[in-house]
């Protein structure tokens, strides 16, 4: 059975600890802004059910639950928009977080083997590739 640490909680309760974790940060508000309305947008979409396809990063055991990190990254694989977009800014949010650059870039190496061994053709296989959407484009602009 699948580990699913958020199943009963509601949209708002996602978005109030997804938003008190990412703000807790201490980054700019361009940041804070962007981080917020992607996450807000990994709750609200049609395209995954948190509830039963986020794990919270359980294998790895993140700082923060939810991980605002592993939050977005879990979201981008999942609904299509998986790769090195995905995975840089996945590294980019690690190490906002306050993770060691060693264990960032390890978690960043093993995804992207991840995706070049099995999930980039799962993907194509169940024609699941899509593009980024503007609120992940946003966050990959607000971090340059």
């Amino acid at each position: 059975m699948r580990y699913k640490p958020y199943k009963y909680k509601s949209p708002l309760e996602m978005k109030i600890e997804l938003s008190t974790n990412i703000k807790g940060l201490g980054l700019s508000d361009s940041v804070n802004s962007a981080w917020i309305d992607l996450a807000f947008e990994a709750v609200d979409s049609k395209e995954w059910n948190y509830k039963e396809e986020y794990n919270g990063c359980t294998i790895v055991q993140d700082y923060l639950h939810p991980s605002p990190a592993c939050w977005i990254h879990d979201y981008t694989w999942i609904t299509g928009m998986g790769g090195k977009d995905a995975d840089r800014l996945f590294l980019k949010l690690m190490l906002l977080e306050g993770m060691p650059k060693f264990k960032a870039f390890r978690r960043f190496s093993l995804v992207r083997i991840g995706w070049f061994t099995y999930f980039n053709f799962k993907y194509k296989l169940q024609k699941n590739k899509r593009g980024n959407t503007s609120k992940m484009n946003a966050l990959i602009s607000a971090l340059k």
